[in-house]
């Protein structure tokens, strides 16, 4: 996209622009809030590539809506306080251990004696580092994965939730609905509209 179009798009706001220009990683557990990077970014794509009335005025307000979320993701990293290295290493192996695990929902307890810390230490060293409590995170890596095979896979809303470990349907329903605020086949309508899908639940 040339920059002019970017700087266009986004009204000539030099600290929004900044922020496309700034080399930043933010982390999969650092994603979430009010808005949500993996759900912009998806909806930009599909404007992309799909040819309809309103195209260029649609990913002008993603772009903006980009732009701002990136932009507070930044001030809320720089007003955080500074974890200890020994945080920072806890916290990178409860990724781990959570990357092995999410799909089986094992209880805090269990992380916390793998780790050989309390729940409670291992909740502070979350928070410290990523600004999310433990549980939250475990709730973020569900959610990713929920969001990925909603939009890039055929799998029904039920096979999606027996995938991620929910026996009833109805559970996995409502634990997306309440953290996202829309049910699964709702956030897959919204998100890839005009395409059929067959999806139960």
């Amino acid at each position: 996209m040339a920059p002019p179009f970017l700087q266009s798009a986004l009204d000539n706001d030099a600290d929004l622009v900044e922020g496309f220009r700034i080399p930043v990683r933010f982390l999969p557990q650092q994603i979430g809030g009010d808005i949500d990077l993996v759900d912009l970014f998806a909806s930009l794509e599909h404007e992309f590539v799909w040819s309809a009335p309103g195209r260029r005025t649609a990913i002008k307000a993603y772009l903006q809506l980009l732009a701002v979320t990136v932009r507070r993701l930044l001030e809320q990293e720089r007003a955080r306080p500074v974890s200890t290295a020994r945080d920072a290493d806890t916290v990178m192996r409860f990724r781990e251990l959570v990357e092995r695990h999410y799909r089986n929902h094992p209880p805090l307890d269990f992380y916390a004696r793998k780790l050989g810390v309390t729940a409670a230490r291992l909740n502070a060293c979350c928070r410290a580092t990523t600004g999310k409590s433990s549980l939250a995170l475990i709730n973020d890596r569900l959610l990713t994965e929920a969001k990925r095979n909603l939009l890039y896979s055929d799998m029904t809303v039920n096979e999606i939730g027996a995938a991620l470990g929910y026996a009833d349907p109805a559970y996995f329903n409502r634990f997306f609905s309440r953290n996202v605020g829309l049910s699964p086949g709702r956030f897959r309508e919204r998100l890839l509209p005009g395409q059929t899908r067959a999806v139960a639940g």
